[in-house]
């Protein structure tokens, strides 16, 4: 029922966390 709000927050807070600090991690596990 809350799917789309679980899912536009984590993408607003996943952008920012994987922006903070999640790029050199991506890039390495890949």
């Amino acid at each position: 029922m809350n799917h789309k709000k679980l899912f536009r927050l984590y993408r607003e807070e996943g952008l920012s966390v994987r922006k903070r600090g999640g790029r050199k991690r991506a890039m390495g596990t890949r």
